[in-house]
């Protein structure tokens, strides 16, 4: 079965959105495995004693944002290489907005707004500029 070119782009987004929906699956799994990771006090009470968002937010990024990137980066590469299309802001546009829910949904029933946000963010950053980073080596490849 041909596909018409007037139908292509709205299959590489459809296609790449739900992707994007497996990468939240995905990353549910991710952060689970990423916060039952155990940091030594050794490394974290210096940090600890500096701030504690920081602390917290920079082992957020490495056990969790770290390895969601990697997936994310893993993920954009097999669909790339699968479909030979892959629209960037439609594969993380799930994941954004699941991030920003539940910012939304913790913020609501918590008075810890920028220690919640820091968190978000040490997760959301990474991907985000990896998405930012396939999409520019994706416009670059194409001219």
């Amino acid at each position: 079965m041909e596909m018409n070119l007037k139908n292509k782009p709205l299959a590489n987004r459809s296609l790449s959105f739900a992707a994007g929906v497996l990468f939240v699956c995905l990353s549910i799994v991710i952060m689970g495995y990423g916060a039952a990771v155990a940091v030594p006090e050794k490394m974290l009470l210096p940090l600890m004693q500096l701030s504690p968002t920081l602390a917290l937010s920079l082992t957020s990024f490495i056990t969790i944002g770290l390895p969601l990137t990697l997936s994310f980066y893993l993920l954009a590469i097999i669909f790339r290489r699968l479909f030979n299309m892959v629209n960037s802001s439609f594969l993380i546009a799930p994941f954004i907005l699941f991030m920003v829910y539940g910012l939304a949904t913790i913020a609501h029933n918590n008075d810890d707004m920028w220690y919640n946000l820091a968190l978000t963010l040490a997760k959301l950053l990474p991907v985000l500029l990896c998405a930012i980073f396939l999409a520019r080596r994706n416009v670059s490849t194409n001219n």
